[in-house]
């Protein structure tokens, strides 16, 4: 503890001894002129320094003045930099851009090898341009710059895929149903004004291969015109009425219960074409009569030509894979024969016959002849080449060549040719939430 004691106590004796030796050059100044001693500062104003806070204000405003100046070289470096990657990197960047546009592209097109258009789901079209040594870039807005410089060669190359639409229907003239002549020996059938003869046909849906080969087009519906039927007079004088009705089932021609005429239409007897007339005929007896109610008549011969009932407007439409039966009478004491055969083996027939309006049809095992013409209403499919991939090719000025592929993702999905987007269409609305 002493010695702690001596010591402060010896420390603060040097401190006192060289606080009062400063103090005595000061008090005590060396002989000098009077102008010397006038314009000389006291020794208290010679030993005056700058204060710790003044130091520290300095100290911080220095501090401050070179962050900002490090600050904005800083920006200015940076600033030089990439404006020298965007000079050396803008051939990339179109390059990039390009290949995103066609990636979400609604639908792309090449009209040319240094154009191409790209379209957006909101109809919204860019198109790249290469005018020879500047890539040019027009907007949906119509401004047009320049993407890049330098080009001193640009290639769209489209990769096509082939999308199905249905068009337009078309509208065809033809034969809308043809039941041929039977096979083997022909069976008139005698009809009488107190009997009736019904006969049943369908019209099929399939209109074979149209333009888009692969794709079979489809019968919406037709208007007839014409119904033949290969019909012999034996008895002039009154009329032939035929009823069109819907039939219960295809092969049944039976009229389907409760349910009206499609329509009708009556052709004198006198109107039939000379051809159509026949002459009495003498029967084979070696041939059997057969079964049910037709008969052979040796009254009448068989018939050769077809008679066409001309439908004009009373029956306004047939749809396809419907079954319909045509109900044929005569009236007026007339008589006429009808030609019909066996049908051919593993098929069935499409007559029904009754003597008198009192009984009922039966079904006959024959096979009578039916042509149908008239303007057809059938499905039509187009087909076009869409872009599913662009290739593009540039190169720059010094011999540098990039190349990049891009698949359209709307296109590259979707891989039946019914589907995708064809150049064009609007994208689908999206209704409310």
């Amino acid at each position: 503890m002493q010695t702690c004691s001596s010591s402060l106590h010896s420390s603060m004796f040097r401190a006192r001894r060289r606080a009062v030796a400063a103090h005595a050059t000061c008090a005590t100044p060396p002989a000098a002129s009077p102008d010397r001693v006038r314009h000389e500062p006291d020794c208290a104003q010679r030993c005056a320094g700058f204060t710790l806070v003044e130091v520290l204000v300095a100290t911080t405003l220095s501090a401050v003045l070179l962050v900002g100046t490090a600050a904005v070289a800083g920006m200015f470096s940076e600033s030089v930099a990439v404006l020298s990657k965007d000079i050396a990197n803008d051939h990339e960047a179109a390059m990039a851009r390009i290949a995103s546009d066609i990636h979400y592209a609604w639908w792309v097109e090449v009209p040319r090898s240094n154009v191409l258009a790209v379209a957006a789901h909101t109809g919204d079209i860019t198109t790249y341009t290469w005018n020879g040594y500047d890539l040019l870039v027009t907007l949906p807005s119509g401004e047009e710059g320049v993407l890049c410089s330098g080009v001193t060669q640009c290639l769209f190359e489209p990769q096509l895929v082939d999308r199905w639409r249905e068009g337009t229907p078309a509208v065809r003239g033809r034969t809308l149903y043809s039941k041929p002549n039977p096979m083997g020996i022909a069976l008139p059938i005698d009809l009488e004004d107190t009997g009736t003869l019904a006969i049943s046909f369908a019209l099929d849906s399939n209109e074979g291969e149209g333009t888009v080969a692969g794709v079979n087009e489809r019968l919406l519906l037709s208007h007839p015109t014409s119904i033949q039927v290969p019909i012999a007079v034996g008895e002039t004088g009154g009329s032939i009425e035929a009823t069109l009705y819907r039939a219960r089932a295809p092969g049944d021609p039976r009229a389907l219960a409760g349910e009206p005429a499609i329509g009708s239409f009556v052709m004198p007897l006198t109107a039939l074409p000379t051809s159509a007339r026949s002459m009495l005929y003498q029967a084979d007896p070696r041939l059997p009569a057969p079964p049910g109610k037709v008969r052979v008549s040796p009254r009448f011969q068989a018939p050769t030509s077809l008679v066409a009932f001309d439908v004009g407007s009373s029956v306004p439409r047939l749809d396809p894979g419907v079954a319909y039966t045509l109900h044929l009478k005569v009236s007026g004491g007339a008589g006429i024969s009808v030609l019909a055969g066996y049908p051919a083996w593993g098929t069935s027939g499409n007559v029904a016959f009754r003597d008198d309006d009192a009984q009922s049809l039966a079904s006959q095992p024959l096979v009578v002849p039916v042509t149908i013409t008239g303007n057809a209403t059938v499905t039509s499919t187009s087909s076009s080449e869409e872009v599913i991939m662009v290739k593009t090719t540039l190169a720059a000025d010094g011999g540098r060549t990039l190349t990049r592929s891009a698949g359209v993702y709307g296109q590259v999905v979707a891989e039946e040719p019914w589907l995708g987007v064809v150049a064009g269409e609007a994208a689908p609305s999206r209704g409310p939430r």
